[in-house]
Formats: C-alpha cells, structure tokens, sequence
C-alpha cells in the first residue's frame, strides 16, 4: 500500500501504447472508472498558480467563461513499480474549449509533469457516495500537494 506522501507518480509510460497493451489500464479506465472519454493533455505550464483544487479551478472557469466543466480521473501510473502494471486515479475535475479541446487551469498533482491522462466519467463526482466507492480525492490529493 502506498500513501499520498509516499508514491511517485508518473504520466503513463509508452503513452499511448500502453492503452493497448496493459490490461491493468484498460480494466481500471474502462471497467472501474467507466470511461467516457479519455485525452492526454498538456499541462499548462504558463506559470505559479495557487493551490486551489481542480474541483474550485473548474467550477469558477465554467461559471465565469464559456468553457464548459467536465468531471471524472486524472490517471497516474506508479512510478516505482513495473512499467504498465500500476495505476492511480484521483478524482478532478477540468474545463472543455467551445471547439471541446480539454484543458486543466488547476496546478499539476505531479510536480515537473508535461501531461495529463485524464479520464471523464460519471464517477467524477464529488460527494460522500463517491468516496464511499474508493475513487481516489480527499486526502491522497491533498497528501500529494504538500510535496
């Protein structure tokens, strides 16, 4: 078992490859995330922004433009494992272009990342019913913003 404080976390290596080829992905983003849809995304490195939290970053966007708000999983795989074996998904929401380009205004969970996997689903939620399911968020995030 591995703590928000503890995991090194990753985009996916061999991206996109490895949708295909590890079943560890495809079962945790199809089965137990219900996908949607699935994008990588580049992370918006256009400079320091606060700490606020994905589900705050995306909610004021959506309210105060035309982006509209998408919820579901940022996907990482663990780092310090066998490549293509295992796989975090963390709750968090983001915001989708009037042409429906997706983009995440919030900071980076991964400190030095270059890309997103994120994953819409109808599990995106947030709410006691949602972490009742076991779908990363809450304490793990925070965990992994204090690094």
């Amino acid at each position: 078992v591995t703590s928000g404080a503890s995991a090194q976390l990753c985009f996916p290596s061999d991206w996109p490859r490895v949708f295909s080829t590890s079943k560890p992905l495809r079962a945790l983003v199809n089965g137990t995330l219900r996908g949607v849809r699935c994008r990588a995304v580049a992370v918006d490195a256009s400079g320091e922004r606060e700490p606020a939290s994905s589900f705050q970053r995306a909610a004021q966007l959506a309210a105060s433009s035309d982006a509209t708000l998408v919820k579901g999983f940022v996907v990482y795989e663990l780092a310090d494992g066998p490549r293509g074996c295992a796989f975090v998904a963390i709750r968090r929401w983001w915001n989708a272009a009037p042409g429906g380009a997706w983009f995440d205004a919030a900071r980076p969970l991964v400190p030095g990342g270059r890309q997103l996997l994120l994953v819409e689903s109808p599990l995106g939620e947030r709410g006691e019913a949602a972490g009742r399911a076991g779908l990363g968020g809450g304490s793990f995030e925070a965990a992994l913003r204090e690094r």
